[in-house]
């Protein structure tokens, strides 16, 4: 089911300007990836490029060391990931030897148009 991406993000104190970087799931590959993640937050604060990071499926927050704000709504219906994964702009999976993500996670993805 769409929903209105900008009327999504007014209500959830999100700024049209904010670049939204998705990390779905991604379990114990990711915590061995998450100096990428860092990484990339402290360059793109460097940058002064506007990012919140989204964080769904359970992904650990003690793993992160961003300062960026992070996004994590918690457990949700698979409309609510819907929804969530159609106000993304970028769906980044971090993974280690190739891709061990589930492949639901990376269709939900890619069904939703996200590069």
């Amino acid at each position: 089911m769409p929903t209105n991406r900008d009327i999504f993000r007014q209500k959830h104190g999100i700024f049209a300007e904010t670049v939204i970087l998705t990390i779905f799931g991604g379990g114990t590959a990711l915590k061995w990836n998450r100096d990428f993640v860092n990484e990339l937050d402290i360059y793109l604060r460097n940058q002064q490029i506007p990012v919140s990071w989204l964080f769904l499926g359970g992904v650990p927050l003690e793993w992160f060391t961003l300062s960026n704000p992070i996004i994590n709504p918690g457990r949700l219906s698979e409309i609510e990931i819907s929804h969530w994964l159609q106000i993304s702009d970028i769906f980044l999976v971090p993974h280690q030897c190739g891709l061990n993500a589930k492949r639901s996670t990376v269709m939900a993805a890619l069904q939703h148009g996200l590069p």
